[in-house]
């Protein structure tokens, strides 16, 4: 019975590492797999799970892969989106101007609201 136990175990564990080298080697960009072909890894992968996955994981997988979902193609971090601020020669200009456009409109809101309430007080006041 304790044999039977170890035994699926470690068959759960193999079809797991299987499992992770299939789809590890199908997402890994066919320019960052060592060794061979990404066509043939997995061909190997699929057709001997066990030896293909731990050849795998020992010849074909690139050195410096971690898994990150949102690598670029050579393994690396995608760069930061640099924002209008953080861009160089910037005066400032841009972001001025939009500023004194909003106070303005923001000026002219204002001063819209107090002519209603003052409309308002003129009609409940008889």
């Amino acid at each position: 019975m304790l044999r039977f136990g170890v035994v699926g175990i470690v068959g759960l564990l193999l079809i797991g590492l299987w499992i992770w080298a299939l789809i590890d080697c199908i997402t890994t960009d066919s320019k960052l797999c060592r060794n061979l072909p990404k066509g043939i890894w997995l061909v190997i992968v699929i057709f001997l799970p066990d030896i293909g996955s731990l050849l795998w994981l020992l010849a074909g997988r690139p050195v410096n892969k971690r898994w990150r979902p949102a690598t670029g193609a050579d393994g690396s971090r995608p760069r930061r989106a640099i924002g209008i601020d953080d861009r160089q020669g910037l005066d400032g200009a841009i972001t001025d101007r939009r500023s004194a456009e909003l106070d303005r409109r923001l000026a002219a809101w204002e001063a819209d609201q107090r002519e209603r309430d003052a409309r308002k007080r003129d009609l409940e006041d008889p």
